[in-house]
């Protein structure tokens, strides 16, 4: 799939495609009632739109659909449909009404074709626009994912397209934030901080994950905020001024120089760092030929009691996501090297191959230690990594100026440290 397209298509009216999955009767509808049957009903063959099963009906209808014409569901991801054409693979991702195709043109229209038979089916050309995501695929240079649209869109939302624009979206005393006081809450309680902090999460799962850290620290306060929590979700508003058309930056040519698929993970944790209740947070990204995957900053559901169980519950959570993409990998039947995990804690790297000492590490849960699995069992290769080039360190606290460019280069373009 070296010069693969990437078509876009959307289905008229989908849900009609679908029969109902057991008898459903319904009013008349409006300007539609037959004169003299006032008081009849209508049964229904189809899945109408706003009947609560219509969507599962739909995909069920599309499922067997391209099942008959020879693809696979992905066990792994249950949207991701492929199929081999003459040993060459073809990707069909779906969400509700809208699918990609992905292979070479030929065998993308030939399936496209099909598809067009059987469902009245409209063709989008080139992606460009899914999702809410701005796309901008050169099959010889690069994909960008922007939401510069989005980002414009919520500056005017929240009247702060002439703002001042700042360099990082938190700055490092933002930690010390607290919950308001019921006074405050209740004086500024017609601040319309939680839907900006909303608006703000979709970035993040979007194009911009260099603002996880900020966004997980002002979600902590959605039930308790004050002018305080206001200004600092504000602040993030101004950050994206500056930086509104930045996005994740996918280096074809770069990608394309490993023969095989080579996935790297880096996982990193701040001890104690969540206020009065002590809980550490956690932070991982997960790349493949050096293009990021995945990133997820979040608190730990237990107090650690140490930085070494907290770094270990990061590095085990960041391993399950990497060995997703691997069994995702292997289903599609691409080759792979072994996975390579990055820890800057050298302590966590000795236990994620040997038992250690028992007293010291007998408290760890028996699920933060599968990781031991990994490694053991599936190959996985752990690393060092010095702690200021530790990429997953921008996911556990606000950083400085040139810390937070520097990691956010390594998000955004794949750019290793």
């Amino acid at each position: 799939m070296t010069r693969a397209v990437v078509k876009q298509y959307d289905f008229v009216t989908a849900f009609l495609n679908a029969p109902t999955d057991r008898e459903i009767f319904m009013e008349q509808p409006q300007g539609h009632v037959k004169r003299g049957y006032e008081d009849w009903v209508c049964l229904l063959k189809r899945s109408i739109y706003g009947l609560r099963q219509s969507p599962r009906n739909w995909n069920s209808t599309l499922h067997l659909a391209l099942v008959e014409f020879g693809f696979q569901r992905c066990i792994k991801d249950e949207a991701l449909y492929w199929i081999r054409v003459e040993s060459r693979l073809v990707l069909l991702p779906i969400y509700v009404d809208d699918i990609l195709i992905i292979g070479c043109e030929e065998d993308v229209d030939f399936i496209a074709g099909k598809l067009m038979a059987r469902f009245n089916m409209k063709e989008l050309g080139t992606v460009n626009y899914l999702l809410g995501l701005q796309i901008e695929y050169k099959p010889e240079r690069h994909v960008i994912f922007r939401q510069t649209k989005y980002v414009q869109d919520i500056m005017q939302k929240f009247h702060m397209d002439a703002a001042y624009p700042v360099s990082i979206p938190m700055t490092t005393d933002a930690v010390k934030l607290i919950p308001a006081t019921e006074d405050e809450q209740k004086r500024d309680e017609r601040l319309p901080y939680r839907s900006l902090v909303g608006c703000l999460q979709y970035l993040v799962s979007g194009s911009r994950p260099e603002l996880a850290t900020a966004i997980r620290i002002l979600s902590k306060f959605l039930n308790k905020y004050s002018a305080v929590h206001w200004r600092a979700a504000k602040r993030v508003l101004r950050y994206l001024i500056g930086s509104q058309d930045m996005g994740l930056h996918y280096d074809l040519v770069e990608a394309r120089k490993r023969e095989k698929l080579h996935i790297e993970v880096y996982t990193d944790a701040n001890f104690a760092s969540e206020g009065g209740d002590m809980k550490s947070v956690s932070g991982f990204t997960v790349y493949c030929n050096g293009q990021l995957i995945s990133a997820k900053s979040w608190k730990q559901d237990i107090i650690a009691e140490s930085t070494c169980e907290a770094e270990l519950i990061a590095a085990n959570t960041g391993a399950h996501d990497a060995v997703w993409l691997e069994q995702l990998v292997d289903e599609l039947q691409l080759p792979r090297v072994a996975t390579e995990l990055y820890c800057d804690s050298s302590s966590v790297r000795e236990l994620m191959k040997h038992a250690g000492k028992h007293r010291r590490t007998k408290q760890l849960r028996i699920k933060d230690l599968k990781i031991r699995e990994h490694v053991a069992e599936n190959g996985m290769i752990v690393k060092p990594v010095a702690s200021k080039e530790n990429v997953a360190d921008m996911l556990t606290k606000p950083l400085p100026v040139e810390t937070f460019r520097r990691h956010r280069a390594c998000v955004q373009a794949g750019v290793q440290p």
